[in-house]
């Protein structure tokens, strides 16, 4: 073994300090706060030179309708039509765009709040601003190409338009930011409370129940068991109270095609043909690919991953982005759950700790989820700047090209996160199995395999 005081490099001949697994030493408080503050400023700056230009939104793809918070304002405005003894689930005269309600009936509940349309700028700025707050909170860079990486995945396009249209997902993304933190206390009821606010946030999405993945995290055995008990009888009770909705289930499968959108189904759709047999064949495509990468994979003994918040925040954006990928097409706002996923991706490349198929994985999927979060952007721009000038051009139609185009992109990155679950799935499965007795080699006599 290497001694301390062979490293000449050392201002007392030792070794410099590490920190765990740091391969270098860590940068001070009064630096990591630097660049974070960095970070915060250029978002400002960028978001205010786009939102002071009358058309700045609108080249990058943002279109604001002429004023900010729509979709809050249509859930207002069914709250609205219920206290006016309007259906709701009708063409609604008190929105804009007459939009019925397409969320699940506890939404509807505002008004008893007293919380009405001309609620709605003070509570979409407060909406946003906690949104962008706690998605700040768990970014913490340390060099500027950290910096850049963070800045480069608040200030997309998929991001702002969640933003400018203070999207109910900013509510989701709140209440589920909660839940790993949750995980990682060390009290069991503080962990359990993960599963309250996991089929909490299902209860007003669907979507979010796919986040239960990362209950398989942090525990032992039968706390696990208890976690899906519990979550099962939370579903339950959800289910009852949600049981006039599912006959609904249309409203929640919108049609979404075109640039700003993702699903296993997009080309199809952008092809304006049947996308049935493309569905069946993307979940073939998609559980195939998933067992493979189970079986694959080489679950790490010990404990360490499970006590990592930033990977189960990860794990927990991966679940929902891809369960949204497979399942059904949606808008791009929905990306703002890869925010989640953005200190894992920087610190696993280069952690020496970790297999090299691991951070090989990572690496790639830092460069896919950068190009998920700017190739429609950039087809944008090119389309606003270039198609349009030119004398003939159908930009409408070089959009739809250039974003069937782009969709094998798409499809690799989500892919790779697919790899991720299949790799995290495989390490926690095991704890929920029974114990095998195995035989001893010298007594005979039966034990426990742990």
């Amino acid at each position: 073994m290497k001694r301390d005081d062979e490293n000449p490099l050392s201002p007392s001949g030792g070794e410099m300090p590490r920190a765990g697994n740091e391969q270098v030493p860590r940068p001070s408080a009064l630096v990591q706060y630097g660049w974070r503050v960095a970070m915060v400023l250029v978002c400002c700056i960028y978001v205010g030179i786009l939102a002071s230009n009358a058309s700045g939104l609108y080249v990058i793809g943002v279109a604001t309708y002429g004023h900010w918070f729509d979709d809050l304002f249509a859930i207002l405005a069914s709250n609205d039509a219920v206290a006016f003894g309007i259906d709701p689930y009708s063409p609604n005269p008190l929105d804009y765009f007459h939009r019925s309600h397409v969320y699940t009936s506890w939404w509807l509940c505002l008004h008893d709040l007293g919380l009405t349309r001309a609620d709605t700028r003070w509570l979409g700025l407060t909406l946003v601003t906690a949104f962008f707050a706690v998605a700040i909170a768990g970014l913490k860079p340390k060099s500027w190409k950290e910096t850049v990486f963070y800045v480069a995945a608040l200030c997309s396009s998929p991001v702002l338009l969640a933003a400018n249209r203070a999207n109910n997902d900013l509510v989701v993304f709140l209440i589920l930011s909660a839940a790993p933190l949750c995980l990682v206390d060390s009290q069991r009821t503080v962990r359990l409370f993960a599963v309250f606010l996991i089929v909490f946030a299902a209860g007003l999405k669907f979507f979010p129940l796919a986040g239960a993945l990362i209950l398989l995290a942090a525990g032992d055995r039968g706390e696990l068991r208890m976690r899906f008990v519990i979550f099962a009888l939370l579903c339950g009770l959800a289910g009852i109270s949600l049981a006039g909705d599912f006959a609904r289930g249309s409203y929640y499968l919108p049609d979404v095609r075109g640039l700003f959108s993702f699903g296993s189904v997009a080309i199809p759709n952008a092809l304006q043909i049947s996308s049935r047999g493309w569905r069946l064949a993307g979940w073939a495509l998609g559980i195939a690919a998933f067992l493979v990468f189970f079986k694959r994979s080489k679950p790490v003994p010990g404990e360490k991953a499970d006590e990592n918040e930033d990977r189960l925040r990860f794990i927990m954006g991966a679940s929902l982005l891809c369960a949204c990928f497979w399942l059904n097409m949606n808008f791009s706002y929905r990306l703002i759950f890869s925010l989640w996923m953005l200190p894992y991706l920087w610190r696993v490349p280069g952690d020496k700790s970790e297999g090299a198929g691991l951070r090989r994985l990572a690496a790639w999927t830092r460069v896919l989820l950068v190009c998920a979060l700017w190739l429609d952007t950039c087809i944008c721009l090119l389309v606003n700047l270039v198609v349009n000038r030119i004398p003939g051009a159908n930009p409408r139609a070089w959009a739809d090209r250039l974003y069937v185009a782009e969709q094998p992109v798409t499809w690799a990155f989500f892919l790779c996160l697919l790899a991720f679950l299949a790799h995290f799935m495989r390490e926690r499965l095991p704890i929920l199995m029974p114990a095998k007795p195995i035989e001893s080699p010298e007594s005979g006599s039966s034990q426990t395999r742990p």
